[in-house]
């Protein structure tokens, strides 16, 4: 690659060029020739920086340079030397070690905004994302998942409200991190998991399918396995945590399969509400007592409706937009 101009290189680390000049920059500091150029340029800078209150050895290296600067700093001393060095040499670190990293994995978009996207999964519908990472995520019906669009070089960071399936590339230098609006994290690298996390319901439950998931709430955290389940309760903080004899049942729902296990009422039709766009009415307290375990691939709402009624003591009544459950005479 050919060496950019003097003066673009000087616009670049002075903060008063244009994108494209900057992009053409960063690539040739991370070249061998580039990196040498880096290396004599942040000797020099220290050099001059430094003349007249200490010496420098002409062959010291950068390297050493750090080192010394490293020590200074805990020791407090030297301050305004140490600042005009790191003032000196910081847009060089910067530009070479960000640009070698990510400008590749991020489409050569190392310089632009990273603003916030918001994806929603409408009630009857889900959604598919792909990262720049290569990481995937299924939204849930009603689910809202927001995330910048360039993750940062150390974290990817997303937040969830609703139900989501990841399948997260590993990187173990840039964790992914899923929050929910319950001061609850989920840090995973490498993992396959569901995140159930809908703002209007009393638990966080998280089924880790495999790879390696660190669950941080109610001011304590949880190391998971694979196979395990982990239900968190917003309301006194409590984790319980299950291994669960097979995690074929996480996620079915993005394969567009319903399906509950041992599942009571209120979650079901919460699930359905979500799932079919449609309310429910039930008529009397008891039906709350009934629990349903089915799978089905997803049918007309008045199909899975019949099959519930065989299945339980409810009756199901579809009127307009509503349903309403009645406990069968």
């Amino acid at each position: 690659m050919i060496r950019p101009e003097d003066i673009t290189i000087e616009r670049v680390l002075n903060g008063k060029a244009t994108k494209d000049e900057a992009a053409v920059v960063a690539t040739w500091l991370s070249t061998d020739k580039g990196q040498r150029w880096l290396s004599s340029r942040m000797d020099k800078a220290a050099r001059d920086i430094v003349g007249g209150v200490m010496s420098l050895a002409e062959d010291i290296p950068s390297d050493e340079i750090y080192a010394g600067i490293e020590r200074r700093i805990r020791l407090r001393r030297r301050r305004t030397i140490l600042t005009g060095v790191a003032a000196a040499v910081l847009p060089c670190i910067l530009i070479a070690a960000m640009w070698a990293d990510v400008s590749g994995r991020l489409g050569g978009n190392l310089f632009a905004t990273a603003e916030t996207v918001e994806v929603k999964a409408s009630f009857g519908e889900r959604k598919q994302i792909v990262f720049q990472d290569g990481s995937r995520v299924w939204l849930n019906a009603g689910s809202v998942l927001s995330y910048p669009q360039r993750f940062s070089l150390k974290e990817r960071r997303v937040t969830l409200d609703g139900e989501a399936y990841f399948e997260v590339e590993p990187n173990a230098k840039r964790t992914f991190m899923v929050e929910t609006g319950d001061a609850v994290r989920v840090k995973v690298t490498g993992t396959e998991l569901d995140v159930r996390a809908f703002g209007g319901e009393p638990t966080v439950s998280v089924v880790l399918v495999n790879g390696k998931a660190e669950f941080q709430g109610g001011g304590d955290t949880f190391n998971m396995r694979p196979s395990q389940k982990l239900v968190y309760s917003k309301d006194d903080g409590k984790v319980s945590i299950s291994t669960i004899e097979t995690t074929d049942m996480a996620g079915l729902w993005k394969d567009n399969i319903i399906s509950f296990r041992d599942a009571s009422l209120q979650e079901v039709i919460e699930t359905l509400g979500r799932w079919y766009n449609i309310s429910f009415e039930v008529r009397d307290s008891k039906a709350y007592s009934s629990r349903f375990s089915l799978r089905t691939k997803e049918v007309p709402l008045h199909t899975l409706l019949d099959e519930m009624q065989h299945i339980s003591d409810l009756s199901f009544s579809l009127r307009g937009d509503k349903v309403i459950v009645s406990l069968k005479e």
